[in-house]
Formats: C-alpha cells, sequence, structure tokens
C-alpha cells in the first residue's frame, strides 16, 4: 500500500508505517525535513548518495537553518571520509555553515550498530534495522522511541570524534 507522506504532519501523525523501497525512504526523509523547524539528527554508516546526496536535500537543509538561528544538524558516521573520497553536496553544506552543522565518526565502540535512522524536531523518525538494506519504518509523531533513539545518539556523539577530513582549512 503507498503511503502519502505528504499529508502526514510532524509532530502531529502518530501511526507507524513500513518503509520498503530507497524511493520511499527518500520521499519519507524529504517530506519529514521540509517539516522541521529546530534539529535533525542522522546516525548511518555513510550517508547513501542516492538519499542524501540531492540539491532538494541540501535546499531543505538551507531553509532550517535560514529560518532558525538555533538549528541544529548532527551526523554521526561509521565512515565519513566516504563523503570526501566520492563527492558529497554534505561536504561542502557542512563547510559553509559549520555552526550549524557538524559531522562526527563514530566511535569504534559502536560499530555493532547497523541501524540507520534519522530524528526530526525531538518527533519524527525514519528507522531501517540494517543501513544496507531499505526496510524500516516510519513515524511523524513518535516522541517515545525518539527519545530512546537520542539518549543511543548522545551517547555515541559524545564519545566519537570529529571528522577532520570534513572540515574547511584555511590558510
Amino acid at each position: 500500500m503507498e503511503i502519502d507522506s505528504g499529508k502526514l504532519r510532524l509532530a502531529v501523525d502518530s501511526d507507524k508505517y513500513k518503509l520498503n523501497t530507497r524511493a520511499e525512504n527518500y520521499r519519507v526523509f524529504l517530506q519529514m525535513l521540509q517539516q522541521s523547524g529546530n534539529c535533525v539528527d542522522i546516525f548511518s554508516l555513510h550517508l547513501d548518495h542516492k538519499l542524501y546526496d540531492r540539491p532538494e536535500i541540501i535546499s531543505q537543509f538551507q531553509r532550517l537553518v535560514r529560518h532558525n538561528p538555533h538549528a541544529r544538524i548532527r551526523l554521526l558516521l561509521r565512515n565519513p571520509r566516504h563523503l570526501v573520497t566520492n563527492g558529497h553536496r554534505m561536504i561542502e553544506f557542512s563547510r559553509r555553515l559549520s555552526s550549524y552543522i557538524e559531522i562526527r565518526q563514530l566511535a569504534e565502540s559502536c560499530y555493532e550498530h547497523l541501524e540507520c535512522f534519522s530524528l526530526f524536531d525531538n518527533r519524527g523518525i525514519l528507522y531501517r534495522a540494517n543501513a544496507e538494506q531499505f526496510e524500516g519504518w516510519f513515524s511523524f509523531n513518535a516522541p517515545v522511541r525518539v527519545k530512546s533513539e537520542t539518549v543511543f545518539f548522545n551517547e555515541a556523539w559524545d564519545i566519537s570524534l570529529p571528522c577532520q577530513e570534513t572540515r574547511r582549512l584555511y590558510l
């Protein structure tokens, strides 16, 4: 069954829906990002290019930081060097707006975590148990689950290091 995520509202619609394809993941991620006004946290292996390296995604991140001077975007990646090696729009975006976005390399002690998730404004969640697959679920309003994942994200964030390869070097 095709879900029209365009009719769902962040912090309002609490139903849980399944995801099966890359296209569904992209559509839901973009829809939640368009509705976000405060913070986005992403836990991923390497930020799939076909999902995140798209002009409309970067445009929505730009909108977020333009409309909220306190906006925060955090990317916690197992392999952030992949972004630099293969090129990714998020690199230049993070370099231009480093006060809003930070990329960290996941600490080795967290490598057993194979999931991938995105958290939006402490309410919305897009979750895949295996980052290499596109089957998962999402909810536009799951504050209890988002809080649980945020606790894990913050703990992993605190022991992970900023990715030096993604920072701009000024000479």
